[in-house]
């Protein structure tokens, strides 16, 4: 028992030291000079985290004692936190046991509804909340739900915590309703169901009692998307929880002590879990795994269009033509031509124009005479209006196509391409303990918002602080978020990614090449490659909605893509590049404000965009579902073959049933 405690403590010691280190980059990034940051290290940063006396929170100008400031703001998060998980997992659980009461077309109607709504960035749903609240405002003259706090001691629950509970509520039905199914499958439950057992009682006292410990184990990756929601909902509702604080006093002894008190109560928690977890043999969870975000329906095997080869050139001829039969899926074919198309057009809309961005200051009638000022209306003088500076925001969403979805795809690339170098090594080189060692460090992450992180990073990057000097040109900074926003889920990936491997590694077929003498070269190209390239795909379309909403998230804290440009006189922040984020960080109040159209463009791009991207997705699963059927039917006509692809497609199938247990999420 002592020797356990000490590990975690070792754990837990591991993730404050990481979260210091974090806490340290951006004044190390803030002044750039090796010199200088040894000397900032040794007489300011090092004497503050060794001293406690010096543990304090600057809250307008006066030192306050860091954790005793902020217990109340960090108690009120919590609060919202809790009743937006409880809501979120409540729902789900009387959502799924009526769903699987019902008829076949109710469910593929409540399945399909989901997966529409699961597309949405969470800061969607914090804008339609507010249409609601201006709506019953203007029609009833009442406050429906609460729409935003106005002073540290009016504190709004309802809107908050609705908001934020549709991420873990989407996350966890779908979670219990595959548990459930499996359960559902086992021979007890039909021994009960013999004995005329209702199906209430068989529900709550045999099913949900027995999935319990899996939900509890798997919440923790829906928790850690939550809380990156939680940061940037409280930013919109104009709530003073504890991230509203972390953004008054950015020094590293104040970031640290923000985090490690978010970090601290749900490694404790987890820990117990994963304790009482070891103990109880009939859990058998299965670790997380690349399809940790996949629709648990989108079940893809045998992927020889991702079985690459760049030395014979016929094989890739046959890629190529596997590629081509991509673009007669109708969804393929809608997503990569929307996507495509709005880059390239991007690009030569402006390069071509001289003026890509046009811009209107004042209205002006037939006589002359001015009509108005912006932000003007969609109509006049531009199709759907324009912003407080009088610029187009048609021209706007054009010219920020390109930053958009490029730096989504480039960040997206990277973090699959890197995770899996990184995921072979850790299934092909590392061994059992060490491979434990390096999954339970990174699994440390998921107690820290991946928005917060990247909020502290990029702030002194994508923030001028002084109007006239950048610290890094256009280029750098592009750079510098595209390496930030990568590396941060470089270690998740990687673990989930070699987790996947490793599970592909246990088919027959592998074992059998191994002990016919294939090397991990072989049997990487020719048996792990095909079985996990189609799922790393999907994944890739997940990656990429995430993306997009962490783009959003910053944008939501005026981090623009590329930079931020601060203008004077109490005026809107406006976006360098003009990339989407920009436009709806920049006007985030404009809901409340009446002048919807200021955002309401840039928010329907994102959800085309990410609408799109699912096709694009879907269309290349559609085509591989079309290979097993085929690979099915070739086992029933071929005898001679039957017994080995019959066994191929077996252990596909359970591995399959194995990734039914990892849950559905953004983050």
């Amino acid at each position: 028992m002592f020797r356990t405690l000490l590990k975690y403590l070792l754990y837990y010691l591991t993730g404050v030291l990481g979260i210091i280190f974090i806490s340290i980059v951006p004044f190390i990034i803030q002044v750039g000079n090796i010199k200088s940051i040894l000397i900032g290290l040794k007489d300011t940063i090092i004497p503050q985290f060794i001293t406690p006396s010096k543990w304090v929170f600057i809250y307008k100008g006066k030192p306050e004692p860091i954790f005793q400031f902020l217990w109340e703001p960090f108690i009120y998060s919590m609060q919202i936190l809790i009743g937006a998980l409880v809501v979120g997992f409540l729902t789900a659980l009387i959502l799924v046991c009526v769903v699987q009461r019902s008829k076949m077309y109710l469910k593929n109607i409540v399945l399909n509804s989901l997966s529409a709504i699961e597309t949405l960035p969470d800061v969607v749903f914090a804008y339609l909340f507010q249409l609601l609240v201006v709506y019953g405002y203007q029609k009833f003259g009442i406050d429906i739900i609460g729409i935003g706090a106005l002073g540290i001691e009016n504190k709004i629950f309802i809107a908050p915590i609705l908001t934020v509970a549709i991420l873990p509520f989407i996350s966890m039905f779908k979670l219990v309703l595959i548990l459930i199914i499996e359960e559902e499958e086992k021979p007890y439950i039909q021994l009960a169901k013999s004995k005329g057992l209702n199906w209430i009682s068989i529900y709550v006292k045999h099913i949900l009692r027995n999935i319990i410990t899996k939900i509890l184990y798997h919440s923790k990756v829906i928790i850690w998307a939550t809380l990156s929601s939680l940061f940037v909902i409280g930013r919109l509702y104009n709530i003073n929880d504890i991230t509203y604080y972390l953004t008054l006093d950015f020094r590293p002894i104040t970031i640290a002590g923000t985090l490690i008190m978010i970090f601290t109560p749900f490694f404790i928690l987890y820990s117990i879990i994963e304790l009482v977890y070891r103990k109880d043999e009939n859990t058998n969870i299965v670790s997380n795994s690349v399809f940790s975000e996949r629709n648990f329906l989108e079940y893809v095997k045998n992927m020889k269009l991702f079985n690459f080869s760049f030395i014979n050139p016929m094989k890739s001829l046959i890629f190529l033509k596997n590629i081509f039969k991509l673009f007669k899926n109708l969804k393929f074919m809608l997503g990569f031509t929307f996507l495509f198309g709005i880059v390239v057009y991007s690009i030569i809309f402006t390069i071509m124009s001289n003026k890509p961005i046009k811009q209107v200051r004042f209205r002006t009638n037939e006589n002359g005479g001015i009509e108005g000022g912006p932000p003007h209306p969609p109509g006049n003088p531009f199709l759907l209006g324009s912003d407080h500076y009088g610029f187009s925001i048609l021209d706007q969403l054009i010219v920020g196509a390109k930053y958009t979805i490029l730096g989504a795809l480039i960040i997206v690339t990277l973090r699959i391409v890197i995770g899996f170098l990184f995921g072979v090594i850790y299934a092909f080189i590392l061994n059992q303990k060490t491979q434990k060692i390096f999954e339970k460090i990174t699994d440390s992450i998921h107690f820290i918002p991946l928005t917060v992180i990247a909020f502290i990073l990029l702030r002194p990057v994508l923030i001028n602080t002084n109007s006239e000097i950048w610290m890094y040109d256009l280029t750098g900074r592009i750079i510098i978020e595209i390496t930030i926003l990568t590396v941060l889920v470089i270690p998740l990936t990687s673990v989930l990614i070699g987790n996947e491997i490793k599970d592909a590694m246990n088919f027959e077929y592998v074992e059998s090449s191994k002990i016919l003498g294939g090397g991990r070269l072989w049997i990487l190209k020719k048996h792990i490659l095909p079985n996990i390239g189609q799922r790393l795909a999907l994944l890739f379309g997940r990656q990429f909605n995430q993306v997009l909403t962490i783009f959003i998230h910053l944008g939501v804290f005026e981090l623009f893509f590329g930079g931020t440009i601060q203008e004077k006189y109490n005026m809107p922040q406006r976006s360098f590049t003009h990339e989407w984020a920009g436009i709806i960080g920049a006007n985030k109040d404009a809901i409340l404000t009446g002048k919807h159209w200021l955002i309401i463009w840039a928010l329907l791009a994102y959800i085309i965009c990410s609408v799109t991207m699912q096709l694009f997705i879907r269309g290349i699963q559609e085509l591989q579902e079309k290979k097993i059927e085929k690979k099915k039917s070739s086992a029933i006509h071929n005898k001679e073959d039957n017994e080995y692809v019959t066994s191929q497609i077996s252990q596909e199938q359970s591995l399959v049933k194995k990734d039914d247990f990892k849950i559905i999420s953004k983050y």
